[in-house]
């Protein structure tokens, strides 16, 4: 089977500031998918950053005009076609991907991924173009679904999956979260258009002091409860952490293979366990890793304590969002 995964076209506000950021998730997804299936990834934004559709007073969208992803879409001829929809306020632009997906071949597999449908399954199936949702992280659970679809398998075994059977919105709801997240593949960074973002250089936080630079997550879930976060429904409820030795061989691989000088620590608990923290921070220093970095989606104020700090200083941080709840 060949896939195609799109990050669509993003509208936002006039008043907002464009961004275009690797897809870490994408890339994850691809690097589980590539050793089964032909993968592909689009994102229209790197791609058609420089172009601004001025929708009324208040709105513009930017990336690839749908014209231009529906030609993608039929020289790649796939049979599935996965979108993430990571921001509820990008809907639109997730239906109208699959509706030309839909209109080129009405056999094409859809799935929608994201933090969207992991929060509403029910309504993201509601689309008609839309044939399946992955609720919750993706990596096992879309393997899955297209294994089972390729050599025509049961799908009721499959958690973590929203589908129709006979017109109806069934769910299969996720009772368990991958627990050794050592056990996940890098994600693959050769399949995306890096030297578009490192041109750009605009990604999620602030524009990197560094290039090349990537994105890098090192744990997933939070124990806390704030109202406002939708974490838990893609990650779970649980706090979950690759091992310090991990992380460090990631950092390794992206510096040697890559170039990589900067990292982009997109964590929700990147310090909670302070003593895991200790040690990847120091294995950058005893490694000799010229890197610097910073916490894009934020650290949590009381978890910070003068020895970590630095340490965080020594190994390469030199900017920090930071959550206080």
């Amino acid at each position: 089977m060949k896939i195609l995964l799109i990050q669509p076209p993003f509208t936002i506000l006039r008043t907002e500031n464009k961004k275009c950021h690797p897809l870490l998730g994408l890339a994850y997804l691809a690097g589980s998918l590539k050793d089964s299936f032909e993968v592909k990834v689009l994102d229209s934004i790197a791609e058609g950053y420089d172009r601004i559709e001025y929708l009324n007073k208040e709105y513009l969208r930017y990336g690839l005009a749908f014209e231009d992803i529906e030609q993608k879409i039929r020289e790649f001829s796939p049979d599935a076609v996965g979108v993430s929809c990571l921001f509820s306020s990008q809907i639109e632009n997730v239906y109208e991907v699959f509706k030309i997906a839909k209109k080129i071949n009405n056999k094409i597999i859809t799935v929608m991924g994201g933090a969207h449908p992991s929060a509403v399954p029910e309504e993201s199936m509601r689309d008609k173009n839309i044939d399946f949702a992955v609720i919750g992280e993706g990596e096992t659970a879309l393997k899955k679904l297209l294994q089972a679809l390729d050599t025509k398998k049961e799908l009721s075994d499959i958690e973590g999956l929203a589908c129709r059977i006979n017109g109806q919105t069934v769910i299969f709801p996720r009772k368990r979260y991958e627990e050794n997240l050592d056990n996940l593949v890098f994600p693959d960074w050769d399949i995306l258009p890096l030297e578009k973002y490192y041109k750009i250089n605009n990604p999620h936080g602030s524009p990197a002091r560094r290039t090349p630079y990537l994105p890098m997550i090192t744990s997933r879930g939070c124990p806390f409860k704030c109202i406002f976060c939708s974490v838990h429904n893609l990650w779970g409820n649980n706090y979950r952490k690759r091992s310090a030795e991990n992380v460090l061989q990631e950092l390794e691989f992206l510096a040697h293979k890559f170039g990589v000088r900067e990292v982009l620590f997109e964590d929700d608990n990147l310090t909670l366990d302070r003593e895991r923290a200790k040690k990847i921070f120091q294995g950058i220093i005893d490694r000799g890793l010229d890197l610097t970095w910073s916490t894009p989606n934020g650290i949590a104020l009381h978890t910070l304590e003068d020895e970590l700090l630095g340490l965080m200083k020594a190994s390469g941080c030199y900017w920090i969002a930071w959550v206080v709840r």
